[in-house]
């Protein structure tokens, strides 16, 4: 079998989406080169159902491997494009905070007792 590039696809039989024939796998097409994925379905994606789904329901829903959304997420959260899931820095502020006033109430218990 040797490789060679698919020059029989047509406007006809190509995915309106992604531009690719996706009806028979037969012949290899060339690697892609570095810095070439294009990630604008992902992102229109994840911008639609983050707040909704987990990253493996929607790296299985896409088919696509999970590490690559993360990888989308991080960027998007990154550029402020994304909010965070859960605000961890917040809820340790809040922690912080009741694990003090619980202090305070237990020293006053037993000065009381």
């Amino acid at each position: 079998m040797t490789n060679t590039t698919n020059t029989a696809l047509t406007v006809d039989n190509l995915d309106p989406d992604t531009k690719q024939d996706y009806t028979t796998h037969t012949v290899h097409f060339n690697k892609a080169r570095a810095y070439t994925y294009n990630y604008t379905v992902i992102d229109k994606v994840l911008i639609d159902n983050y707040a909704t789904d987990t990253a493996q329901s929607t790296a299985d829903l896409m088919r696509e491997p999970v590490n690559r959304l993360r990888y989308r997420v991080a960027r998007l959260q990154k550029t402020g494009v994304l909010e965070y899931k859960y605000d961890v820095s917040e809820t340790a502020k809040e922690l912080r905070r009741l694990r003090t006033e619980l202090k305070t109430v237990k020293a006053q218990l037993k000065a009381v007792a």
